[in-house]
């Protein structure tokens, strides 16, 4: 559809995750202070803002879940906490003074922006090309390919404004399934001709 005169064009929607190939190497790259952070990421989908404003008291390990009240779309939203990273909040430090579930070991401060620490484990793994928010994208990638939720779990889940929200920012995983599924066609073909050969 084109565009009117006079208005920009909406940009296609960042296609960047991280395979699991690419996760591990991030990990292994990653200081002990950032790598319980990216999981933390990738396995809730919180924005960056909710992350690092995350406190104990919005928290439940036992009901497994967080609690998330201010929200970039101003709805408040539980989000389930998966087994690994329910083993890291376990062994989670704690300051004795800061209500903070990542914080500074200095003085229990929250963090402002972690685009420098991401972009120098990012550098030493040799991945090209990634931003705090793809983790996020991560997210919801592993919730719809790995664990087979619907979309509309997805999108409550990662707290869009709506489902049709979620299927632009998602659809190219639709493309790549069926670019795979052509790949494995073929591959076939390819195995029946050699064998009549």
């Amino acid at each position: 559809k084109r565009a009117r005169r006079g208005t920009l064009k909406e940009s296609p929607p960042r296609r960047r995750y991280l395979s699991h190939e690419e996760e591990q190497a991030l990990l292994a790259n990653a200081g002990p202070y950032l790598r319980p952070m990216i999981i933390f990421a990738i396995d809730t989908g919180l924005r960056l803002e909710e992350q690092l404003s995350l406190k104990w008291e919005q928290v439940s390990l036992r009901r497994q879940e967080v609690t998330l009240t201010v929200t970039k779309t101003d709805t408040p939203r539980k989000v389930p906490i998966l087994p690994r990273t329910l083993a890291l909040l376990e062994k989670h430090p704690r300051h004795i003074t800061s209500k903070y579930v990542f914080h500074k070991q200095t003085d229990g401060s929250r963090y402002g922006k972690l685009t420098r620490g991401l972009a120098g484990a990012a550098k030493r793994a040799k991945i090209k090309d990634l931003r705090w928010h793809d983790l996020r994208r991560t997210c919801g990638c592993r919730l719809l390919q790995d664990h087979r939720l619907k979309m509309e779990d997805v999108s409550e889940w990662l707290g869009h404004a709506s489902i049709s929200q979620t299927e632009r920012a998602y659809a190219f995983l639709n493309i790549d399934h069926l670019h795979a599924a052509i790949g494995t066609v073929i591959e076939t073909d390819k195995g029946h001709a050699d064998e009549n050969s």
